[in-house]
């Protein structure tokens, strides 16, 4: 007989770990008044570790983690990781190199698992929309050209996550920012970071990323033991 029950008890430790979008994130919390552990009462504590310009190789390299984030992770012991990663390492790739770079989060995020991330989750590299702001001819012409080739790889990279992701753990996926894809109304005229339009709406998602974690776990926890969480 499965027993129904209603108790939250999964308490997380979650590592926020990105480029500038992390560090935005984190600022706009900060300037907003916004609960620290996003208003999660799964939550225990939030960790950030976040760069400017972020991309695989600052991680991942000669098919190891770095120093500096071995040192993070070993020190903070996260039990949920969520990473926003990929975009700057993207910028005048070939999708020969797109498909390398998808190789190596993957491989990140197996090495997370192994260190006790129970789950972690990729955020999907967001699009870069048109510069708006006044630039020569030729330069929006080149900037344009290269933005048709991020697409391409944008989407390499996100098909190849979403379809391994869960194959390292059964909660681990890649997050789709749903309510942020082209929308220029929530970006810069820079089209490559959020608005406070934006950063509100990426709040949420993120948000939404980390409560898809606090479920998934709880469930699996009751499931084991055989009840049926309500």
């Amino acid at each position: 007989m499965i027993t129904q029950v209603s108790v939250t008890l999964t308490i997380m430790h979650v590592l926020l770990l990105g480029h500038s979008f992390t560090r935005r994130l984190k600022d706009y919390i900060t300037f907003q008044g916004l609960s620290a552990t996003f208003n999660l009462s799964e939550i225990q504590q939030i960790s950030w570790h976040f760069q400017d310009g972020l991309c695989i190789n600052d991680l991942w390299e000669n098919s190891g983690p770095t120093v500096a984030i071995q040192s993070t992770i070993q020190s903070l012991h996260p039990s949920h990781v969520y990473i926003e990663l990929g975009t700057n390492d993207l910028v005048q790739a070939t999708p020969n190199q797109a498909l390398v770079l998808a190789s190596q989060i993957l491989d990140f995020v197996e090495w997370l698992h192994l260190q006790g991330s129970i789950t972690i989750i990729c955020g999907q590299i967001l699009p870069r929309l048109p510069d708006l702001r006044p630039i020569p001819i030729v330069a929006r012409y080149d900037y344009q050209l290269n933005l048709a080739q991020f697409e391409r790889n944008r989407s390499i990279v996100n098909n190849f996550l979403h379809a391994t992701l869960p194959e390292v753990s059964p909660s681990s996926k890649s997050w789709t920012h749903s309510r942020l894809e082209s929308r220029h109304n929530l970006y810069h005229a820079d089209g490559l970071h959020f608005n406070s339009q934006g950063l509100k709406h990426y709040y949420k998602s993120v948000r939404g990323a980390l409560i898809h974690m606090a479920k998934h776990d709880s469930k699996h926890f009751f499931l084991s033991l055989g009840l049926l969480p309500v």
